[in-house]
């Protein structure tokens, strides 16, 4: 009976259950190479599947013979795995055969050299079920042949990226369970922070990324070195980010190149300062572009991973927080409060002109002062009497109010602003200083014009009128 199971014809291997758990990537357009091919099952689904080369090799005439007949477009050759000089092949495939291999690791080895640089080997093998890392001979019904641990299998794969995709299809009395491994050469990892800008892309470089002296490529820092001059561009590249560039507008600046042309130009310099090894990537790039920065790192050997941060930034772009800025001053022009004007008018009064050391200042409201629609006015100011003069009281009046307010503060900063200017109210301003006053009234309290004062040793001086 043949080993691999055809429609016409049955085999000790279920062929089709197995293609199935192999998990064969995308052959189309790609080169396969099946290591121990048998009678070229494998290699008659590749060419199926599109691929532009398809080789099989084993060392049984018998098998190639009858596998050129089946499949006389692919090539079958008849030799060992010792020495594979064929090329190289994006998919290599050796399927229940590496337990025949005197250095199982060695010809492991031997097969990824032969891989272009994204292919991958695809290996389905006997794992035995064993702690740690060893090699375990194992008895079947024909012979006996060693197997690894998956302890020892990590060990063998450790300089390549490797993933155990799935359990494999076991035949009738096979002592351990088969499994399925896609093995592709290691690569340098590009992580992609491209969200928006205040999504924290920058913090997660600065906290977690550059701590493990990774190479760290900051968009907004390469636009600036562009714009210095210090990183070779083309020249249209070259003049939107001298024309645009400012760290406050690098989500304009982005789509400006993007609608040039020149996204692509952009990620091809962050892959080449990433120099072939481990680096984080912080830039913006709007959602629509992204696949492009994720195919230039791709292609310059990196395997990109895409870091989505969650919904939580704090910083919203220059563009809306300007439209956020304007729509609320807008609000703020339509709904305005209702002012009232506040007049001020000072009284003459012949008492001011028999006693000259009385001097009065009022600080607010000047004339032509507004208040608010709470209509709540502060009066406010100083005044100094002279000698002969025991103290002074302030009162206002009108026909809802009638208030008098002891003077108790001294207004030091107005006794420092006639110092400085050489002024002396009279000998008696160490006793009589300056004393200031407040009083905060309703303007919608008083029903017509307040009159303010100061009330001296009992007798009433009118000072201004408030309207």
């Amino acid at each position: 009976m043949s080993y691999q199971s055809f429609p016409d014809e049955l085999g000790n291997s279920r062929s089709s259950d197995k293609l199935s758990a192999l998990r064969l990537p995308d052959l189309a357009e790609k080169s396969f190479l099946d290591v121990g091919c048998n009678e070229g099952f494998f290699c008659g689904y590749a060419e199926y599947s599109g691929a532009n080369r398809v080789v099989g090799i084993d060392t049984s005439k018998r098998f190639i013979e009858r596998a050129k007949m089946r499949f006389p477009d692919c090539e079958f050759i008849v030799q060992s795995w010792d020495d594979i000089s064929l090329g190289s092949f994006d998919c290599i495939l050796l399927a229940s055969a590496i337990h025949y291999a005197d250095d199982q690791e060695a010809l492991i080895a031997s097969l990824m050299k032969a891989l272009t640089p994204d292919g991958v080997l695809v290996l389905e093998m006997g794992i035995v079920s064993a702690a740690g890392s060893v090699w375990k001979e194992v008895e079947r019904a024909i012979d006996k042949r060693t197997f690894p641990s998956l302890g020892k299998l990590q060990e063998i794969l450790a300089p390549y990226a490797w993933k155990l995709v799935g359990d494999s299809v076991n035949q009738d009395g096979d002592p351990i369970r088969r499994y399925v491994v896609h093995i592709t050469a290691m690569r340098p990892y590009a992580f992609l922070a491209l969200s928006e800008p205040g999504s924290g892309k920058s913090t997660l470089a600065r906290e977690i990324f550059s701590r493990n002296l990774m190479r760290i490529i900051i968009g907004d820092r390469i636009y600036r070195q562009i714009t210095e001059n210090s990183v070779e561009v083309s020249d249209g590249l070259q003049s939107i980010c001298d024309r645009i560039f400012r760290n406050d507008n690098i989500d304009q600046l982005t789509y400006e190149i993007i609608s040039a042309g020149y996204m692509k130009e952009i990620a091809e310099i962050w892959c080449t300062l990433g120099g072939g090894e481990d680096c984080f990537v912080d830039s913006y790039v709007p959602a629509e572009c992204q696949t492009d920065v994720v195919e230039v790192f791709s292609k310059g050997g990196y395997y990109p991973v895409m870091l989505k941060p969650c919904e939580t930034a704090s910083a919203i772009s220059v563009d809306t927080a300007q439209k956020k800025s304007d729509a609320y001053l807008k609000k703020l022009v339509s709904s305005k409060p209702k002012k009232e004007k506040i007049r001020v008018k000072s009284l003459s009064n012949k008492w001011l002109s028999r006693n000259r050391d009385l001097r009065w200042h009022i600080d607010q409201p000047q004339d032509g002062d507004f208040v608010s629609i709470e209509g709540m006015c502060l009066v406010s100011g100083w005044v100094f009497y002279g000698s002969g003069e025991s103290g002074v009281e302030v009162f206002f009046e009108s026909k809802d109010i009638s208030k008098t307010i002891p003077l108790t503060v001294v207004r030091q900063d107005v006794i420092k602003h006639f110092e400085t200017r050489g002024v002396t109210f009279s000998t008696q301003m160490n006793s009589n200083p300056v004393i200031g006053f407040q009083y905060e009234f309703s303007v919608h309290d008083r029903s017509d014009q307040l009159t303010f004062g100061f009330l001296l040793n009992g007798k009433k001086i009118p000072i201004a009128k408030i309207f």
